[in-house]
């Protein structure tokens, strides 16, 4: 039977936990450490017999690696700034200019195709990128600092782009690439994010 990739998850409450399978080729290890539960997580090669074993034993989980990609809209306008100040619709929507809430002393992670660190939305904000997919920092698609700019972008001529412009630290972990990418990906994005967060 052929094998693939799985995600592998062992976790135990307490002090110690279980350890992987020495035997078993694994591409990465990475912990997450929380005070009540121990969690390791790595990439095997399994068949899905194999799979759905490791499934039945105490503390382990395993899920197949998948591709991801976006979803591309069926049609692109051109973006265009805004002519005069105000909020972006989004901002609008979800009640941001009238909160009191500015996301002060919060670190976000956005996972994502990366981010346009040089873009005037950004000019203030410390930003903490890490590379997943193996292409570099930066965003060729421009998904990833869209996103960004939702959350934490500055005022750029009167102009609001940002819900939480208040944030400390933006951390920009890049797991797709124009191609797309995988979900070990995202989860090594997740763990990297709860690691320097």
């Amino acid at each position: 039977m052929e094998e693939r990739l799985y995600i592998v998850l062992e976790f135990e409450q307490g002090a110690t936990a279980k350890r992987a399978d020495p035997s078993r080729a694994t591409r990465f290890h990475a912990r997450a450490v929380d005070d009540e539960l121990n969690v390791r997580v790595g990439v095997e090669s399994l068949t899905p017999t194999d799979a759905l074993d490791l499934r039945r034993e105490p503390g382990r989980a395993a899920a197949e690696v998948l591709a991801t990609t976006l979803i591309r809209p069926v049609s692109v306008a051109a973006a265009t700034r805004p002519s005069s100040a105000g909020s972006a619709w989004g901002v609008e929507a979800v009640g941001a200019p009238g909160s009191p809430y500015t996301g002060k002393g919060v670190k976000v992670a956005v996972l994502d195709t990366g981010i346009d660190a040089t873009h005037e939305a950004f000019s203030d904000l410390q930003i903490k990128q890490k590379d997943f997919t193996d292409i570099g920092d930066g965003d060729e698609d421009g998904h990833g600092t869209h996103c960004a700019g939702t959350i934490a972008g500055r005022n750029v001529d009167g102009h609001r782009y940002g819900v939480a412009q208040g944030i400390d630290a933006l951390l920009v972990g890049k797991v797709l690439g124009v191609e797309g990418g995988t979900t070990d990906s995202v989860v090594k994005g997740l763990l990297w994010a709860r690691e320097v967060g």
